[in-house]
């Protein structure tokens, strides 16, 4: 986010996007919590918790998906961010944790061109829920 980053007091904004979908479950889930720990190159770590996401703890049907954007600071340049969701299933009440593999966030490495000369990153991570 170029324009709320300022390099000389070492701030670093990143904006992501994150899809959360309930695809090999006949049963709904809820998203109650979250857990992100973002780290700079530097390896300075924060975690960042609290309930659901956004503002909200959606539930997803099987098939249905949930979509949010976020963002967040590091005191680098480059760093990353992985974590974990806390599902309940809404029938049985198991409990879930999803597991968000780490992702990079790393600033465009140009900015003399236009945005729709930039190529679109997509780095989907794989999640696998841990009973």
């Amino acid at each position: 986010m170029p324009d709320q980053t300022v390099p000389a007091i070492g701030r670093f904004a990143y904006a992501y996007e994150v899809e959360i979908a309930n695809e090999g479950n006949d049963e709904a889930v809820q998203v109650v919590s979250r857990e992100w720990r973002v780290r700079d190159e530097s390896g300075f770590e924060e975690t960042i918790s609290g309930n659901g996401v956004v503002g909200e703890q959606p539930t997803l049907a099987k098939g249905e998906t949930f979509r949010y954007a976020s963002a967040c600071v590091l005191k680098r340049e480059r760093g990353s961010m992985s974590g974990k969701y806390t599902c309940v299933f809404q029938e049985s009440r198991r409990i879930v944790d999803v597991v968000v593999a780490p992702f990079a966030l790393t600033p465009r490495e140009r900015d003399d061109v236009e945005d729709d000369d930039v190529e679109i990153r997509n780095d989907s991570s794989v999640v696998e829920a841990i009973d």
